[in-house]
């Protein structure tokens, strides 16, 4: 493998092997603690207890862990994604407001971990750009929390959190009062949708396009030609049907083209139409962007399935061929 596209291939490759996500500590220059996200831990013999991982020689971190001759590796819990990623960026101090003690060989241990080795490095080798660490392992711990699990360069969920009741769900709403608190799921989706809904709704006020024609460019531009009828019966769920006179609008601004077969009026959308649609698509998509940049990449994929799922399931009859991946 020589050229780099060769290498990203290869690195994608290898995110398809599920692991565990650990934090390895060990003391720097000046008594002070070093951490690093590390998932190239394994195990390498039960006598002597044995355990190795690697270091790109690169890393900041690199001279500590060469010259310290001990280090702890920490297994994370499935609660501790936002603790992996502070240790995996550089260039921060990664232990401010983290709880730690030290262990038995004066190493630094996190106060919250799945399981805990306390380590002697026992052998270092020269592994490419990076140096494997063997560690005999000198101590250990373990909580029988569940692990957090990294696979295709995102965290998986594993917690078994059970299957949601009406009981789970009622503590929410207290309907002799007519209060809701503030997890109550329709408020949360609603809110989100229409301070997400917002920017686009400017742009069509601009574009002088109403709801309903907007609406309707968006099922016209993933398909072919419609019945009037037909797309009033795919936009019912939206509240947002399009009257004769929104057709006749759209018509006359060059927006879609009217057509008919036999008793049916057919609609199309024009080049013009696609490209104004268009254009209210690119400040949606930037919107999407601007507010799920930072999220973390497991917890959004978790989101879209739980959303799919409720599509799915609530799905008042839209034709399929419209409900596009």
């Amino acid at each position: 493998m020589d050229s780099q596209s060769d290498s990203k291939k290869f690195r994608n490759a290898l995110g398809q092997f599920a692991t565990g996500v650990t934090i390895i500590t060990t003391m720097g220059k000046d008594d002070k603690p070093v951490g690093i996200t590390v998932n190239s831990f394994s195990a390498v013999s039960l006598e002597p207890p044995l355990v190795l991982w690697s270091l790109a020689k690169t890393a900041l971190s690199f001279s500590s862990f060469n010259h310290a001759g001990h280090f702890n590796v920490h297994v994370l819990t499935s609660e501790q994604d936002s603790l992996s990623n502070r240790f995996a960026r550089s260039g921060i101090d990664k232990f401010t407001g983290v709880e730690y003690r030290k262990g038995i060989t004066g190493m630094p241990i996190l106060n919250e971990y799945a399981v805990c080795f306390q380590c002697k490095t026992s052998l270092q080798y020269e592994g490419g750009d990076h140096v494997i660490f063997v560690g005999e392992v000198i101590d250990f711990d373990q909580t029988n929390k569940p692990p957090l699990v990294f696979h295709s360069g995102q965290y998986v969920d594993t917690k078994d959190r059970g299957i949601v009741n009406s009981e789970d769900l009622s503590s929410t709403v207290n309907v002799d009062y007519g209060i809701y608190r503030g997890d109550f799921f329709l408020y949360l989706l609603g809110r989100a949708y229409y301070q997400m809904y917002h920017p686009i709704v400017q742009a069509m006020e601009k574009a002088h396009i109403n709801e309903p024609a907007f609406f309707s460019m968006s099922v016209l531009c993933m398909g072919n030609s419609l019945t009037t009828q037909q797309l009033r019966h795919i936009l019912e769920h939206t509240g947002k049907i399009p009257t004769q006179k929104d057709f006749n609008t759209m018509a006359e601004r060059g927006l879609i083209i009217i057509t008919h077969a036999g008793d049916a009026q057919m609609v199309t959308i024009s080049d013009y139409g696609r490209r104004v649609f268009s254009s209210l698509l690119s400040v949606a998509q930037t919107q999407e962007e601007d507010t799920l940049i930072g999220f973390n990449a497991g917890d959004l994929s978790i989101t879209k399935k739980v959303l799919k799922d409720i599509v799915e399931k609530t799905n008042p009859g839209i034709p399929t061929f419209i409900n596009q991946e």
